[in-house]
């Protein structure tokens, strides 16, 4: 008998989705727009952060955001072609909000790229689950493919000697976080944002776009509301940690190595940072599985994640706010001052205070501030299944 606390799986996951996000993002907002350097993963305890980051975190929880908007997204459209404008509107939404939240906030923000990719989905909504599984696994593969030939080519070109040692770039933004204005970076954070647009394309477009597909076949299939197939998940769980994890391990230690070497190759950390994208569905699915389960025989240990999920776009939006109000010269101003496995342990604690005040917030609301927002410019409130 299925427990009747199931329902609330999509927000546990986002809850615990956030948590990855910001442990991955967090870096770029403490150290440097470009990412980490050498500098910030020497010592132990930097390194072995840095390790972890790569190894269970980078590519992951994108991917599980991405899983659960393309799950939302079925219960806003529900099969009827009367609700395709709610779900256009939404998206437009992201595409304006999320712009103003690069350029303003995060520079790696993921809601203009759902928004924009959101109105490709539009098409697929009504498609039978046979096109949409061919649509599905055939991008998958096919960007997958384009991203091992990628990290084919780097390598031959690493062997044969080109780009041997990789190029610290001074980023103005950077600059700006150590001693600017907040209207200084709004300029720099917008070059670096369109800049990066291409890379952010080439490494998450096509995965992202093809977990939205299967969050829209899951959600015709009440996935996280119905019993496992207990046989194929446990033979799934087994490819993603036989074969995922030793292939994300060796990645983590490949790409923090690199980092740590005095003739790193900006191709070497490159092909790993590929790699782990590569493989991330396959951790990102035992994170899933393992989640349904403890909400299936131990929900008191996971469900006090789900208010979080219910309020996702406030506390994704929330989590740079908080960020830049402690890194940046116009809050603390503690850019390029802490060490990275400190700002780690400060992701978790904001991460925690977050779940604590979405719980306060929904104990008075129906939905967060942001959701509030959202629902009034889609004209209908929405619902628990339908979060970021």
């Amino acid at each position: 008998m299925i427990s009747k606390t199931r329902d609330t799986a999509p927000d546990v996951i986002r809850g615990f989705a956030l948590l990855g996000i910001l442990i991955v993002n967090i870096q770029y907002m403490a150290f440097a727009a470009e990412g980490l350097t050498s500098k910030w993963v020497t010592g132990v305890a930097n390194a072995a952060t840095a390790f972890m980051i790569s190894t269970f975190f980078s590519g992951k929880f994108y991917l599980l955001f991405s899983l659960m908007y393309g799950y939302s997204a079925s219960y806003i459209v529900k099969g009827d072609k009367k609700n395709v404008k709610r779900w256009l509107n939404r998206c437009f939404f992201f595409i304006i909000f999320g712009f103003l939240h690069a350029v303003f906030l995060w520079q790696g923000d993921i809601l203009f790229w759902y928004g924009l990719f959101g109105l490709l989905l539009t098409f697929f909504f009504f498609r039978s689950d046979k096109a949409l599984k061919r649509w599905n696994v055939g991008l998958f593969s096919l960007t997958n493919l384009a991203l091992i030939l990628i990290v084919l080519a780097l390598v031959i070109t690493q062997a044969l000697g080109t780009n041997n040692v990789s190029e610290v770039k001074i980023e103005p933004l950077d600059s700006i976080m150590r001693s600017g204005t907040f209207i200084e970076a709004i300029h720099a954070r917008f070059d670096l944002w369109r800049q990066s647009a291409s890379s952010a394309i080439i490494l998450q477009a096509g995965t992202a776009f093809s977990a939205f597909l299967l969050g829209i076949r899951l959600a015709r299939k009440r996935y996280f509301s119905s019993s496992f197939d207990r046989p194929k998940n446990r033979r799934l769980l087994r490819i993603g940690l036989i074969v995922g994890l030793p292939i994300e391990i060796g990645a983590g230690l490949i790409f923090v190595s690199n980092l740590q070497s005095v003739a790193g190759s900006e191709n070497i950390k490159t092909a790993a940072t590929i790699l782990y994208f590569v493989v991330a569905p396959l951790l990102t699915y035992v994170y899933v599985q393992g989640l349904l389960k403890l909400i299936e025989i131990r929900p008191q240990l996971v469900m006090w994640m789900a208010p979080a999920g219910r309020m996702s776009l406030t506390t994704y939006i929330g989590q740079s706010v908080i960020a830049y109000l402690i890194f940046g010269p116009w809050g603390l101003g503690l850019f390029q001052k802490l060490q990275l496995w400190q700002v780690e342990l400060m992701a978790i604690g904001i991460w925690l205070f977050q779940l604590q005040a979405a719980r306060v917030w929904l104990s008075k609301f129906t939905q967060g501030p942001l959701e509030m927002l959202l629902g009034k410019v889609t004209n209908r409130k929405a619902n628990r299944a339908s979060g970021l």
